[in-house]
């Protein structure tokens, strides 16, 4: 048997992991959307037969062990790094159907959890000193995730076409394929054994990291910097996080119960404060939260290879299909919440997930030795990742804010747009084709629905940031569902007042509200913007009529005004017979159907967004526009003073 090269201890062995938690993520971020977008609202799937979908795909971890007895322990470390390699450079080409890159991605996604089992396996039979790389090398696989994934403005780039994407994506696949082929057979150690069940923590570490360690858009809405800052804080995390886990594994140290105790209690604590609402204070427990998990999860895998542990030894197939079943799991629980009413909010996942890895990483200090001799690592990853943070400081040195201009007075051009999360009728993040059709119609004001700032079914992606810079429009931000979904507005006037308000009821599975802006459109004139997104269930309109009057009390007949949004109701209905008993005036009252339909975009069947207007405002002329990039047409109107 070779023995390995203490060059590529510090190399191979950091490289591999790092590429192929990197491949990993980028291809849940594609899997978990598409299955939401594509599989559910174009093909109308339900919720239950998603997730069994879903879990399926993640149980198949469970096979790994079956596979190492079928081709062997090394050659499967080769087809599943082989697999998860390539299908994300398959996914990078922008197909034209998106059910390919669905279908290979979710293909990738097991060869994830299977690669994971035998890596591990195959590492740990080299003893504690390969693990440590092994530790540095995910840890640095998620910190290289965060600076491509910040470097492209949350917006990844396996969903961009052009060649940089393309070259980025293959240079760094043939990377780990030539790693992966060219390693050394492990050489098998004495001090292999140990606990193999803490390993299921990697479920939850994952679903952490995903929903919201890595979550820059997440973190630009609880800290209210722009983004660049928060790109670079969270970078700054996460790299404090290894160099953490790297100064404890070189500790000589050898009870290790206390900080472990330390770490799981810090984790727990400050994953039961999602949203403190201080932006200093959001920063400090994200600070915390990477260190805490960091060191958590070097104890986890260091454990695994104590080899003098009360507890069984032997693969970690077992603890690793548990945790990718975990990590589904969880993921299914913190979404479904959004589609049928269940008795818990999603926040307390968080928390739960912190929780599990807490144990993990302390139970087993209770019952091993205390011979915890140092880990062989090297201070190469921390140190080169310190390299990575040029590009958040790049981006804070480039960023273009967009800025106010003085208007002219009316007339002034008003758009409504539904932007489907961002998700074209296809099932394919298509951010760009939305912006253009924005950016050719040139409203003065754009009100914008279903706009998610770091769901990860949604990508991840800070749609409002992005859309933004984008368009060189400052931004007023609506949230309705929690703090990182709602509605928005886009405009380059001056905003004299603006304040986000609920709606009711509250017990809705996907509350609502409504944003109200007032703009000084220049030459001493003003428009105020109501902008919401009204309960989208077809048969509920008796909830819709709960919502109206609120929108009308609030509007209490103010001068030049416009209400608008996704209303969700049809021109007969009585909800919209309220606004039009108000006073209101629909400037496409007069369009003829199906000149006035709105959705679906492929085949147009009702009308049921809206701008409705004060009777001090008069309509110089109005319009839908016919694009398919969302599932909505949006609604353009020019308006005047009467």
């Amino acid at each position: 048997i070779m023995k390995i090269p203490a060059r590529f201890s510090t190399g191979g062995e950091v490289i591999v992991p790092a590429l192929s938690i990197l491949f990993g993520l980028q291809l849940l971020r594609v899997a978990i959307p598409q299955m939401v977008w594509l599989f559910g609202d174009r093909f109308g799937m339900n919720a239950a037969i998603l997730g069994i979908i879903a879990l399926a795909v993640f149980a198949f971890s469970y096979l790994s062990g079956v596979s190492v007895k079928l081709f062997g322990r090394r050659k499967m470390v080769l087809i599943s790094g082989a697999t998860l390699s390539l299908s994300r450079l398959i996914v990078q080409f922008q197909w034209t159907e998106p059910l390919i890159p669905m279908l290979i991605s979710l293909a990738g996604v097991i060869a994830f959890g299977l690669f994971l089992a035998a890596y591990t396996d195959e590492v740990r039979s080299g003893g504690k000193n390969h693990i440590g790389t092994l530790i540095a090398g995910i840890l640095s696989g998620l910190i290289l995730d965060t600076a491509l994934h910040g470097a492209f403005a949350t917006l990844d780039y396996v969903w961009q076409s052009g060649w940089i994407p393309i070259v980025l994506t293959a240079v760094l696949v043939l990377s780990n394929l030539s790693v992966i082929f060219t390693r050394p057979l492990q050489q098998e150690s004495p001090d292999s054994g140990g606990m193999t069940w803490p390993w299921l923590a990697i479920g939850p570490f994952l679903f952490l990291q995903m929903v919201v360690f890595q979550n820059i858009a997440r973190h630009t809405v609880t800290t209210g910097w722009i983004q660049p800052y928060v790109f670079g804080w969270v970078m700054i995390c996460q790299i404090a996080g290894l160099f953490a886990a790297v100064l404890l594994l070189k500790n000589t140290l050898r009870n290790r119960l206390p900080i472990s105790l330390i770490a799981g209690f810090v984790l727990v604590a400050a994953a039961s404060f999602p949203y403190p609402g201080n932006d200093w204070l959001a920063a400090i427990i994200l600070a915390a939260e990477h260190i805490s998990v960091s060191v958590l999860f070097a104890l986890i895998l260091t454990n695994t290879v104590s080899g003098k542990s009360h507890s069984s030894t032997g693969s970690v197939t077992v603890a690793n299909g548990t945790g990718f079943l975990l990590l589904g799991l969880l993921t299914l629980a913190y979404y479904t919440v959004y589609q049928i009413t269940l008795p818990y909010t999603n926040t307390v996942l968080e928390p739960a997930a912190a929780g599990i890895i807490a144990l993990c990483g302390i139970i087993p200090r209770f019952r091993t030795s205390n011979d915890v001799s140092p880990v062989k690592v090297s201070w190469l990853s921390p140190v080169l990742s310190l390299v990575l943070l040029l590009l958040p400081l790049t981006g804070i040195i480039v960023r273009d804010e967009p800025y106010t201009a003085t208007g002219s007075g009316y007339p002034v051009t008003v758009m409504t747009y539904n932007l489907h999360n961002g998700f074209n009728p296809k099932g394919d993040l298509d951010l760009e084709a939305m912006a253009r059709v924005i950016e050719e119609a040139n409203p003065d004001i754009v009100i914008l629905q279903e706009i998610s700032r770091g769901w990860l079914i949604s990508g991840r992606t800070d749609m409002l940031d992005w859309l933004s810079l984008r368009l060189g429009m400052p931004a007023v931000s609506g949230p309705t569902e929690g703090a990182l979904w709602g509605s928005a507005i886009l405009s380059r006037f001056p905003v004299i007042e603006s304040t986000n308000y609920e709606l009711p009821p509250r017990t809705l599975f996907l509350r609502r509200g409504y944003l109200i802006t007032k703009y000084d459109i220049g030459n001493n004139e003003s428009l105020t913007v109501i902008a919401t997104h009204l309960h989208h269930v077809p048969g509920d309109s008796e909830i819709r009529q709960q919502q109206v009057p609120v929108l009308l009390d609030t509007w209490n007949n103010a001068e030049y005004t416009v209400i608008t949004g996704d209303l969700n109701a049809q021109p007969d209905s009585p909800e919209m017979g309220m606004m039009s008993t108000a006073g209101l005036t629909d400037v496409m009252a007069d369009s003829v159907p199906p000149e006035g339909y709105t959705f679906n975009s492929v085949e147009p069947f009702e009308r049921i967004d809206y701008l409705w207007i004060t009777p001090d405002l008069t309509v110089v002329s109005a319009g839908v526009l016919n694009t398919q990039a969302s599932d909505h047409m949006p609604i353009i109107a020019v308006l005047s003073r009467e």
